[in-house]
C-alpha cells in the first residue's frame, strides 16, 4: 500500500512504475548470514545467500554503515567477504569523500570491535587496493 495520497490513476501509475529503494532489512541480512554459518563455502546456496546480501548491503552506504554499527563480533567476521566487495565497490561507485568516509568509520568499527577480524580484512583489502593503483599508474606510464 503506497502512504502518499494519490490524486488519480495518471499519478498512481507514475509512483507504481518508479523503482524505489526499500529501506535496509537487516532481519533478512541477519536471517542469511546466519543460515550460511550452516553451510559450506562452496554451496550454491552460500554463494547466492552471500549475493542477496552483498546487493542488499551496496545500495546504500549510510544505511549499510547503520548495520555494521549494530553487528557483533561474530557477524562483522560473517560479513568480512562482502565488506571486502563493499570496499571495492564504494570506491568505484562513491565520490572519494564518500569512499574515505566509509573506510574511516571501519577503521573506527575495527577499534570498537577488536576480537573480530575486520582490522586485518580491512588492512589486507586496503594494500590490495593501492598496490591495484599503483600497478595501474606504472601501466599508463608505460604507455604514455
Amino acid at each position: 500500500m503506497i502512504e502518499e495520497e494519490v490524486n488519480n490513476e495518471e499519478e498512481y501509475d507514475d509512483i507504481m512504475g518508479q523503482e524505489r529503494e526499500l529501506p535496509l532489512d537487516t532481519e533478512l541480512i541477519r536471517w542469511y548470514l546466519q543460515q550460511r554459518s550452516h553451510m559450506h563455502l562452496s554451496s550454491d546456496r552460500h554463494g547466492e545467500y552471500t549475493a542477496e546480501i552483498w546487493s542488499r548491503l551496496g545500495n546504500n552506504m549510510r544505511e549499510t554503515m547503520d548495520f555494521l554499527e549494530e553487528c557483533d563480533d561474530d557477524e562483522l567476521d560473517a560479513l568480512g567477504d562482502v565488506i571486502d566487495d563493499l570496499i571495492y565497490d564504494f570506491k568505484r561507485e562513491q565520490s572519494e569523500e564518500k569512499y574515505n568516509e566509509f573506510i574511516e568509520f571501519l577503521k573506527e568499527l575495527a577499534d570498537i570491535h577488536p576480537h573480530s577480524e575486520l582490522k586485518e580484512d580491512l588492512e589486507y583489502t586496503l594494500k590490495a587496493i593501492k598496490e591495484d593503483e599503483e600497478e595501474e599508474a606504472d601501466n599508463k606510464d608505460d604507455l604514455g
